[in-house]
């Protein structure tokens, strides 16, 4: 072979290192790129997903809170309504208090009565 020779398969040796090279960094940016696309892509539906998510609890808090609400007025009626109930039955027991007082001295006169009659 001659220097010439040589020379142009030095040099088409240097030029296709150069462009596989070349190739090899373009493929790299390419691989790096998907990558980036394929970590944006995840990420947007890890953010979807947190999103619905956030919304599933938002309306189970609503329920929540609604319920609690429920719950405290239906607590609120049923303690007025047992306070109704004691205050008629606190006002009935004095009642009853009183008319068994005017019986008991009653009685008594009445016994009273009866002995003086006997005696």
């Amino acid at each position: 072979m001659g220097t010439r020779t040589l020379q142009f398969e030095i040099s088409d040796s240097h030029e296709k290192e150069e462009d596989l090279l070349h190739k090899n960094h373009l493929m790299q940016d390419e691989i790096a790129r998907l990558r980036l696309e394929i970590h944006t892509i995840k990420n947007q539906i890890l953010e979807k997903k947190y999103l619905k998510d956030i919304e599933i609890i938002k309306r189970k808090h609503e329920d929540l809170q609604k319920a609690l609400k429920q719950n405290g007025e239906k607590s609120t009626k049923t303690i007025a309504h047992y306070s109704g109930q004691l205050t008629a039955l606190t006002d009935e027991n004095t009642m009853l208090r009183s008319k068994l007082e005017k019986e008991k001295q009653s009685r008594q006169r009445l016994t009273k009565w009866n002995h003086t009659i006997v005696d």
